[in-house]
């Protein structure tokens, strides 16, 4: 055979998956963009109200209280993708205030 089943099937995972994978870099590109600015967290967030943490992570965040996403990303149970999750968070409730503010102003 010219390509051999082993490589072909990688191929095939590749595209058929690539979109994902594309996205995923993208994701954490913003969240090591983040960290390296800084971002801060506001003071009193609840970490409840954020979308697929788990009780454990909620938990943990609470305790720490962390003030940026360099420290939240330092909290031990923390994921990768609850950090992921905690700037799509701060990213909606920022469109939302920018709406609600075009809206009165």
């Amino acid at each position: 055979p010219l390509v051999e089943p082993v490589a072909r099937e990688a191929v095939e995972v590749l595209v058929k998956y690539q979109g994902y994978i594309g996205q995923q870099e993208a994701r954490v590109r913003a969240a090591r963009k983040a960290a390296a600015a800084g971002v801060a967290l506001p003071a009193g967030l609840s970490y409840r109200a954020v979308p697929g943490l788990s009780h454990e992570e909620v938990e943990k965040l609470e305790a720490a209280q962390p003030a940026t996403i360099t420290a939240a990303q330092a909290v031990a149970g923390v994921t990768p993708a609850a950090i992921e999750r905690l700037l799509a968070h701060l990213q909606r409730a920022r469109t939302m205030r920018r709406a609600v503010g075009e809206e009165v102003g």
